[in-house]
């Protein structure tokens, strides 16, 4: 096995026919809030601004659970290379469950101690109220998150793709549609504005978790119909996702930390300058998905190589992703750089904020 020579063409496809659904699930996901604080862009900057705060403080969970997806990711790549998918489906349960109670305790957190976290951000009583209002309804995404996540860890650690790509444009259709109805208060609705925002989001994201799971359990074609929880009681297939996820949680943990610090700092020269600051950020975050896409396609890749325990594969998906993911970060970077007026053009269609963004 080690003496073996690949083709780095057919390397090279191979890689492309994964990436892709994946760039396509992330641009999807994030699409989805690039949209929503599009459609509240077109608001006030005090209810942008309220959006954006509260974003800094969900993202830190994003980024938790995306950190855990990618534990599971390598976990359950790992055994399904040694063809045991009923520990796949114990460590995806594992995951489940444990993240469960994480995301409950996180509520709880968030809920108990909203007030004094948002006063970090600003002293302004609208703002605060609003963003308030919008944090206890966003925060109780995070079990759907943790579900989304786990599900779409356990779909590409076994090779499939699409179907978290699939999962994604479900999620954004009715983040997108629900949100211009409760936002601007369309056909019968009512006007909730920012509220809206939330509600939309946190009805999208139960649609994905539910989906998920039943593509994954349904009796007819479910990955896990056939197969049942194999291996040890105890939590040990968790415990090494946790030893995985959660240092890759860390990693984009210290960015959403770094941006929790500039947006008080940009809030103290008044909502206006942080609106745009915070859709400007949405436009970044939008150019870097395909970038982020490559990555956790990577962790497939190189979880199956070693799954596999073939050094000489590993090396290669190694070389021919790092060459891939610069070549797509100098594109995406160029876009966004060559063309900032349109990324805000989308935004927001407010004159001041699009100057300062």
């Amino acid at each position: 096995m080690t003496g073996k020579v690949y083709d780095p063409k057919v390397v090279r496809k191979q890689i492309f026919l994964l990436i892709i659904p994946v760039m396509l699930e992330n641009i999807f996901q994030m699409s989805a809030g690039f949209i929503s604080a599009a459609m509240v862009g077109r608001l006030s900057p005090m209810l942008i601004s309220a959006q954006g705060i509260c974003s800094r403080i969900t993202g830190i969970l994003w980024c938790l659970f995306k950190g855990i997806g990618v534990g599971a990711t390598v976990v359950i790549a790992k055994n399904r290379d040694e063809s045991n998918m009923g520990r796949c489906r114990k460590t995806f349960e594992q995951t489940c469950a444990t993240g469960l109670i994480l995301s409950g305790v996180l509520i709880v957190v968030l809920f108990y101690f909203s007030p004094g976290i948002l006063e970090f951000f600003t002293d302004s009583r609208d703002t605060l109220e609003v963003a308030s209002d919008y944090l206890k309804i966003a925060v109780l995404t995070a079990p759907f998150l943790l579900i989304m996540s786990s599900v779409t860890a356990a779909f590409q650690a076994c090779g499939n793709t699409k179907t978290p790509m699939y999962i994604a444009v479900v999620v954004n259709i009715i983040n997108v549609a629900l949100g211009y109805l409760l936002i601007y208060g369309k056909f019968g609705f009512p006007r909730l504005e920012v509220i809206g925002a939330a509600v939309a989001l946190l009805i999208s994201q139960a649609c994905g978790a539910f989906m998920g799971i039943y593509l994954l359990y349904n009796s007819r074609n479910g990955m896990f119909s056939t197969v049942s929880s194999d291996g040890e009681n105890d939590l040990s297939f968790v415990k090494q996702v946790y030893a995985i996820g959660i240092p890759a949680a860390f990693e984009t943990m210290f960015w959403q930390l770094s941006a929790i610090i500039m947006s008080k700092i940009i809030l103290s020269y008044g909502e206006l300058t942080f609106a745009a600051y915070q859709l400007g950020l949405q436009a970044e975050m939008m150019s870097e998905m395909p970038a982020v896409g490559v990555g956790i396609a990577s962790t497939s890749l190189t979880a199956y190589a070693i799954g596999k325990k073939d050094g000489p594969l590993l090396k290669i998906y190694s070389k021919q992703l790092i060459t891939t993911s610069a070549a797509i970060s100098m594109f995406s970077s160029l876009l966004i750089i060559v063309f900032p007026g349109i990324f805000m053009d989308l935004c927001t269609n407010n004159p001041d904020i699009k100057a300062i963004g």
